[in-house]
C-alpha cells in the first residue's frame, strides 16, 4: 500500500466515492461533501470504467476535484482501493469510503473524525444510514448471524425514533459509509477484492477486529443513502453476489470445526429460495441463486458478466 506521508494530525480526510455510470448521483454526492463543514475534507473520485461518459462529465463538473479512472470494472472493492490509495498518498488522516448514492450532512464528517479522535482504539467508523427512499433506518452498524454466516444490518427498516444514540461497538460497519483510520489501514490493508461486490465490508471490517482495532457505529452522525441505485435493490445480480460471496464467506471466516454445519444450514436456505423463486415464476432470481451456488464451487469469484 502506498503510505505517502503520514497524515499524522493533519486532519484531512480523503472521500472516496465510486462512479459506475452514475454521473447525477455521483455528482449530487460530490457536492454534500464539498460542503461538509469539517476542514481539511477532500474528495477523490474513482470511475469504474464507466460506458456512459460520466468520467469526462465528472471531471468538467468538479475541475478541482480528484478524478481517476480505473482502467478496468474492478468490482466495489478493487474500485474503492484505487482512491484508498490516492487518498493516503494525498496526506489524509482518515478515509471516508461511502457510495455514490448518498448525501452526506456537513456535520457528518466531523462527527466520526471527533470520536475516531476520541478513541485511538477504533479503526473503523460508521455513521447511523438512513434510507432515503423508505424514510427509515438502513442501518447502524451490522452483526453477524453466524449459525448461516450472513450479515444483517442493525436496525434496518426501523422508523428512527432516536433509539440508537450512543456509540457501539458492531461487528461490521457497512461499505455504505465507513471511515478508517490511516494507521489502522496500514496495518490491516485495503479492501478485500475477491468478493468483487458485498461482503467485502464485513471481511474487511473482521480484519480490522482480529488486528484489535474497534468498529464502531456512531449514530450521531448520519446521511442518507438511496439504496442498491447501481446493482437494484432486489436485482438478480445483487442475489447472484449474496449467494456466492457468503459461500466464500464461510469458507473464508467460519472456524474449520464449524464449516460444514454452516455451510449446510445455509445451502438448506438457498433450496428454500430457489423454491419461492420457482412459486414465483421468477426465471432470473432463480437463474442467479443457480449461477452463484456453481460459480462458488468453480472457485470463480470475479465479474460474472452475461454468465447468468
Amino acid at each position: 500500500m502506498t503510505a505517502g506521508t503520514t497524515g499524522s494530525e493533519t486532519g484531512r480526510v480523503g472521500v472516496v466515492i465510486l462512479n459506475w455510470n452514475g454521473f447525477e448521483l455521483t455528482r449530487r454526492c460530490v457536492e454534500t461533501v464539498l460542503a461538509s463543514d469539517h476542514p481539511g475534507t477532500f474528495p477523490v473520485v474513482v470511475d469504474n470504467d464507466s460506458a456512459d461518459g460520466s468520467f469526462q462529465r465528472l471531471r468538467e463538473a468538479f475541475p478541482d476535484v480528484e478524478v481517476l479512472q480505473s482502467g478496468a470494472n474492478l468490482g466495489y472493492a478493487g474500485g474503492n482501493n484505487v482512491g484508498i490509495r490516492r487518498a493516503l498518498a494525498d496526506g489524509a488522516e482518515f478515509v471516508f469510503v461511502i457510495n455514490n448514492d448518498t448525501e452526506v450532512p456537513p456535520d457528518c464528517i466531523g462527527i466520526l473524525v471527533d470520536e475516531m479522535r476520541r478513541d485511538s482504539r477504533i479503526g473503523l467508523a460508521g455513521p447511523k444510514v438512513i434510507d432515503a427512499i423508505q424514510g427509515c433506518i438502513g442501518a447502524v452498524g451490522g452483526t453477524i448471524h453466524w449459525p448461516t454466516a450472513e450479515p444483517r444490518q442493525i436496525g434496518c427498516m426501523e422508523a428512527d425514533r432516536g433509539q440508537y444514540r450512543d456509540v457501539a461497538d458492531v461487528e461490521f460497519v457497512p461499505g455504505t459509509a465507513v471511515m478508517a483510520r490511516r494507521k489502522a489501514l496500514e496495518q490491516v490493508g485495503e479492501m478485500p477484492e475477491r468478493y468483487f461486490m458485498y461482503f467485502e465490508d464485513v471481511a474487511w471490517s473482521l480484519g480490522f477486529r482480529r488486528a484489535g482495532w474497534r468498529t464502531v457505529a456512531v449514530p450521531r452522525a448520519h446521511l442518507l443513502h438511496y439504496e442498491s441505485s447501481s446493482a437494484g435493490r432486489n436485482s438478480p445480480l445483487k442475489t447472484y453476489f449474496q449467494v456466492r460471496n457468503n459461500l466464500a464467506f464461510v469458507d473464508e471466516w467460519v472456524p474449520a470445526d464449524q464449516r460444514r454445519a454452516v455451510g449446510r444450514r445455509f445451502r438448506l436456505k438457498l433450496v428454500k429460495l430457489a423454491a419461492k423463486a420457482v412459486l414465483a415464476r421468477s426465471a432470473p432470481q432463480l437463474g442467479a441463486i443457480i449461477a452463484g451456488y456453481r460459480d462458488h464451487a468453480a472457485g470463480r469469484m470475479d465479474n460474472p458478466g452475461r454468465r447468468f
